[in-house]
Formats: structure tokens, sequence, C-alpha cells
């Protein structure tokens, strides 16, 4: 019984800590793609998305909304690091 009660514990810990990370993930990749995307853009290098070294972790964009007064779009995230 107490070992049971344990492990949800554990468990429900992790997904709170996955909760937490995986948008901070996804947040470093984004911006690692926008810097790349506009540093090369300065150099005068074109590329086409599907041709950047560092694969845009956006795959789409699901819905416009207004947090607090400024625009936001509320995207779904490609699978990262072996996490769904």
């Amino acid at each position: 019984m107490r070992g049971e009660r344990l492990e949800m514990e554990v468990q429900e810990e992790s997904e709170e800590k996955i909760k937490y990370i995986l948008p901070k993930i996804a947040e470093r990749d984004l911006r690692r793609f926008a810097n790349l995307h506009s540093t090369s853009s300065e150099l005068g290098l074109r590329l086409p998305l599907d041709k950047m070294p560092v694969k845009c972790p956006v795959s789409g964009i699901i819905k416009q909304r207004k947090i607090q007064g400024q625009d936001c779009l509320e995207v779904s995230w490609e699978e990262m690091h072996g996490w769904a």
C-alpha cells in the first residue's frame, strides 16, 4: 500500500517536472531557430525553412489568442528529444 502511494507521488512529481521543462526546451529551440534564421537573412542567405540546419520546433499554428492584452499564438510542437 505504502509502495503504491510512493510510486504515484513520484509519477505525479515527474509529470509536473515534464510539464515545466518541455516548454523551456521548446522555447530554447525556437529561439535558436529564430536567431539562426535572422542571422542568415542579415548575411544575405535566403534559405528556405526546410533547408535550415536547425529544424523549426513549431509544426503549426492552432489559434491566435490575446493574453493579458498581448497578441499570442497557440502552436503545436514537433516531437522533441524523444518526448511526445
